[in-house]
């Protein structure tokens, strides 16, 4: 047996596990909810608590769709009798893509089944053929399955706006404007791996919208993490596999590897399609392992062209390797100053107040943009004679200013996190007490 026929079944199969863990999970999910006094109907706007085994269910969506064309790739290498085998399997498959009620996956197979069709059609292959009361079957069946979540479905429609898919579009758009801001601090090699999750705790939400800790788009995520050199070298590798699949599909190969070449490129396309909505591909580490598999299926497909191209790939290994390196020494420093944050909490808590005043003593305020950090060492200066008596002010009784230099030490360090935050009502807060604690009600009015 063929090694990439291996990957298929092997894959196929993992399809099936997944499918069975997304559709169990959300039974008991429905169940969970109904129990709590929701409906179905309010399945959307609960949505963000269902996570399968600990993972995002917009992250599943990636993983269902990068498993769904491997039964298709089956499909043409089995007899036709035994076809109804791997469509079966791929009709599990795309049910358990649905219930993720994920827009980004529901677009991105349109992209591929679309993609496939108009490749097909394009180059002229055969449709592969299946018994058609087999297909009527699996049709019944599938539209009987939707039924009972037809109301959740529709509210996912393009035409509807709900008030979940409202605050959807401006948690993203919040999202990319916030990775805009942290990609100015290191321009050029990026925030390092994994940096922007750390760097997006540290800053305020401008709109006071919550919402999830990642780009939300893996394009920003790669500029974000990587810089202006990392986007050029990821750039040129989409260029090279794009120039691979491109070079496959033309080969003069039979019917069947040309329509694994289409479904293999209606994949790329698709994927590329939802990562521009939800950046699961650099986050997800199984999601990123099966899409290294599909770049495997490429290159041993494209083998005499990689040997043609050889140096290209060694010289783009060797900057790829030195951009990781930089990647992950400027996420080192963004890594240290939130970890000695975080310390410097922990101390406090413990009443420690003079190792948090250490720790808190090594960040460097003019290398980190931090208004969490700033807010923070305003705090470590707080004693309780700074403490208001608010039923006494609430009187008229002014209260006393125990230090003037130390107090405006504190406003200092609470002004700097409110310029970073301009939003964050609790800086704000705390400046209006510490102007009320120095007697200028002016700017403590403002």
């Amino acid at each position: 047996v063929r090694n990439d026929t291996v990957i298929y079944y092997l894959f196929s199969g993992l399809l099936l596990l997944c499918s069975i863990v997304i559709i169990i999970s959300f039974l008991f999910f429905t169940a969970t909810i109904e129990g709590g006094g929701f409906g179905l109907n309010e399945l959307i706007s609960l949505r963000y608590l269902f996570s399968p085994m600990g993972i995002l269910i917009n992250d599943w969506g990636l993983l269902l769709l990068l498993l769904l064309p491997f039964p298709l790739l089956i499909v043409v290498r089995i007899p036709e009798r035994l076809r109804i085998y791997p469509l079966t399997l791929f009709t599990i498959g795309l049910y358990a893509l649905i219930l993720t009620f994920s827009r980004g996956a529901y677009i991105a197979v349109m992209v591929l089944l679309l993609s496939m069709h108009i490749l097909a059609k394009i180059y002229r292959l055969k449709i592969i053929r299946f018994s058609r009361k087999s297909l009527i079957t699996l049709l019944v069946l599938f539209i009987i399955a939707l039924y009972p979540i037809r109301k959740p479905l529709f509210e996912m429609l393009p035409h509807n706006t709900s008030v979940s898919q409202k605050m959807s579009t401006n948690g993203r758009i919040d999202q990319w404007s916030r990775s805009l801001d942290v990609i100015k601090e290191q321009p050029l090699f990026g925030v390092g791996a994994s940096g922007f999750k750390q760097a997006n705790k540290i800053i305020s939400d401008k709109n006071q919208i919550p919402y999830t800790i990642k780009v939300t788009n893996s394009y920003l995520q790669i500029f974000v993490e990587k810089g202006i050199v990392g986007i050029i070298l990821y750039g040129l590798l989409i260029v090279m596999i794009v120039y691979l699949i491109v070079c496959r599909i033309r080969q003069k190969d039979n019917d069947d590897k040309k329509f694994a070449s289409i479904i293999i490129s209606s994949l790329f396309i698709a994927v590329g399609v939802k990562e521009f909505g939800f950046s699961t591909l650099f986050d997800n580490q199984f999601a990123f392992l099966v899409f290294t598999m599909w770049l495997f299926i490429v290159a041993r497909s494209s083998s005499r062209l990689f040997v043609s191209k050889r140096r290209i790939f060694d010289v783009a290994i060797i900057v790829a390797m030195m951009i990781y390196l930089f990647s992950f020494y400027f996420y080192s420093i963004t890594h240290k100053y939130i970890d000695l944050n975080q310390r410097g909490v922990a101390m406090t808590h413990i009443s420690n107040k003079k190792q948090a005043n250490e720790l808190f003593s090594t960040i460097d305020t003019a290398k980190i943009n931090s208004p969490v950090v700033f807010s923070n060492l305003a705090l470590l200066l707080v004693t309780e004679q700074d403490t208001i008596n608010y039923k006494q002010f609430a009187l008229g009784v002014a209260p006393l200013l125990y230090d003037s230099m130390r107090i405006d030490s504190i406003i200092t360090f609470t002004q700097r996190a409110s310029d970073i935050a301009p939003c964050e009502s609790l800086f704000l807060q705390n400046l209006g007490w510490l102007y009320i604690l120095k007697g200028n009600y002016t700017d403590a009015m403002a």
